[in-house]
């Protein structure tokens, strides 16, 4: 095996030498210059994220199934269980949200009013929970029936 102590002597290795220990056959030089670039790479996405010394909290989103409403309205109990607190940020004006619980075990209790329109009405129910090293929006959906009409 060859060993080489000093990076000058990197111009002076027979390609034929480094093949047996490359498997694509590139020369020790090009391959050590992939590694440097490699971790340079590495080295400014890992550190790009910091600002002033702190870490940027990390975001993430998530969807979660229909909740669907019949014309009469109703309440839905929504569970969340993470450790970190949630608010509710966004609701249609046909839905209230109160909230139980802190972190950990969270009950977002979903409020639909009675549907007084001949057509089906959709939303979103946004929840946001931040700590000190992540964001999380959850996102609902929400949909009610429209009211019958007996004719």
């Amino acid at each position: 095996m060859l060993k080489y102590s000093n990076l000058s002597n990197l111009n002076n290795v027979n390609a034929v030498e480094t093949r047996d220990h490359f498997k694509n056959g590139a020369s020790l030089k090009s391959q050590m210059s992939r590694g440097i670039t490699s971790c340079l790479l590495l080295f400014i996405v890992f550190f790009s994220s910091c600002g002033n010394g702190e870490w940027e909290p990390v975001f993430s989103s998530e969807i979660m199934d229909i909740i669907s409403f019949n014309p009469e309205g109703g309440t839905v109990n929504v569970k969340i269980e993470r450790d970190i607190a949630f608010t509710v940020e966004t609701v249609p004006e046909w839905i209230t949200a109160e909230k139980t619980g802190n972190t950990g075990k969270q009950i977002f209790h979903l409020t639909a009013s009675k549907n007084e329109l001949n057509e089906k009405r959709a939303g979103y129910v946004t929840c946001k929970g931040e700590s000190s090293k992540e964001s999380i929006i959850i996102t609902i959906p929400v949909i009610q029936d429209k009211k019958e009409v007996n004719l």
